[in-house]
């Protein structure tokens, strides 16, 4: 029987692809550590020991910073203190410090841009704004961060900052409370390392200055907006805030 040419041909359907599924990493849920802890962490990492074990100052290892070693043994203390509950269970050290690195920090990493970032705020552009709104922006921070009772230098707790953003209205979707303590961690410096000191975990003036242009970089996240932008924008928002406040007195 001769085939009908002008019946339309049927084309065969290629085989159906075969999906790659990537199992997805357990969540694991952390401890909320305050910046204080984590200061400490980051002190004990830093301490220094001869060959018996004793404390020794080794002028080639900075206090300020870690190396690897170092590194390593802060997370490992990070990890114990962040997930208490899997030690208290029985579980291994190694195997606690597996969950956290690849549970918590692998999936977050490269998110932190600490001096890259006050590369940017050293701008022109951007330090002619902060000028200019300096004294504005001065009269603010001691507004939420007066000098307590013992005379001490005026400084800004989380609780400060994130009351600051409430009232600034700052607070959205791309800017939340974790991102206000991420930011605000971000932005300390000059650390006394031989203790952990109250100035040491809350803001001054200089690092309150850094926090809010960090703030502006992420509530607005184009990245083709220049920073300088960003920050005369978190400006208009930051000037509408009183300088007077009973709350705050």
């Amino acid at each position: 029987e001769e085939a009908d040419i002008d019946a339309p041909k049927r084309q065969a359907k290629p085989p159906p692809k075969e999906k790659l599924v990537i199992p997805k990493e357990p969540e694991v849920e952390a401890a909320v550590l305050d910046v204080a802890a984590i200061d400490l962490i980051f002190v004990r990492a830093n301490w220094e020991r001869d060959d018996t074990g004793k404390f020794v100052q080794d002028d080639s290892n900075p206090d300020h910073a870690m190396l690897m070693f170092e590194f390593v043994h802060g997370i490992l203390r990070l990890a114990l203190q962040a997930l208490p509950n899997e030690r208290a269970g029985g579980v291994e050290v190694s195997d606690v410090f597996k969950k956290f690195w690849h549970g918590l920090v692998v999936k977050k990493a490269q998110r932190a841009d600490i001096e890259g970032f006050r590369e940017k705020m050293a701008q022109k552009s951007v330090q002619k704004i902060l000028t200019k709104n300096e004294l504005r922006l001065h009269g603010i921070f001691m507004n939420y961060a007066a000098a307590e009772a013992n005379a001490r230098k005026a400084c800004m707790s989380i609780p400060e900052f994130n009351k600051l953003c409430t009232d600034a209205g700052l607070f959205t979707d791309q800017f939340t409370l974790r991102h206000a303590a991420t930011i605000y961690t971000h932005s300390q410096n000059d650390m006394d390392y031989d203790e952990v000191d109250p100035e040491d975990v809350e803001l001054d003036f200089e690092e309150f200055k850094e926090c809010l242009c960090r703030a502006a970089n992420m509530i607005n996240a184009d990245e083709f907006l220049r920073l300088s932008v960003k920050v005369e924008q978190m400006m208009e928002l930051i000037n509408r805030l009183a300088l007077q406040s009973d709350e705050w007195e």
